[in-house]
């Protein structure tokens, strides 16, 4: 369908012979892993269960098993941030936004938590929001252009065309030359 064919790469499940590959590989590793979570308790488990379903692509049962983690007593902070994590790939960034929230302030200015925060703010459409923590991400991931151009977007959204310039031109700067005339092209030819 089209959806599949518009889709990122990461956005969908592994099939075929890779999805099977690495679903043998997260039972070998539960298989090992198993017993010491055991041992440590069943919030060990629990975390343990939330990281395989991270590792085979299923955001659904990582939010079932972080939210029994957080029952047993996990530190709220990771699984916060897991949660939101887990919320984000499901696409619903309004409750992955939620989850971020309850991250401490210091801790959603952390570059790398910025980025998560930023994006899923961005997406469920809170624009004022996201600014702050899409500069955070922009000023630190010098080499990655997204941050910087979801910043822009957010001024475009708010009625600042002037304030997204500085944002775009940093995002042209930061774009790889090759991979701009690619997409040049591909835009040239679709359109």
């Amino acid at each position: 369908p089209l959806e599949r064919q518009l889709a990122e790469e990461g956005d969908l499940p592994e099939e075929g012979r890779a999805g099977l590959v690495l679903r043998a590989l997260s039972l070998l590793r539960l298989l090992f892993l198993w017993p010491l979570a055991r041992l440590r308790g069943r919030r060990a488990a629990a975390l343990l269960l939330a990281e395989e379903a991270f590792a085979v692509r299923d955001p659904g049962a990582a939010v079932e098993h972080l939210r029994a983690a957080e029952k047993l007593g996990a530190d709220p902070e990771a699984v916060a941030f897991a949660l939101g994590q887990a919320y984000y790939e499901q696409g619903n960034a309004r409750a992955a936004a939620e989850q971020f929230a309850r991250l401490p302030e210091e801790e959603r200015e952390r570059p790398e938590v910025a980025l998560a925060v930023g994006g899923a703010l961005f997406e469920a459409g809170r624009y004022e929001d996201a600014r702050p923590y899409l500069t955070i991400a922009a000023e630190r991931y010098t080499r990655d252009f997204a941050p910087a151009y979801y910043r822009g977007l957010c001024d475009i959204a708010l009625g600042n065309p002037k304030g997204a310039t500085r944002w775009f031109v940093e995002t042209a700067a930061r774009l790889n030359p090759h991979v701009a005339r690619k997409r040049l092209e591909e835009m040239l030819r679709v359109g």
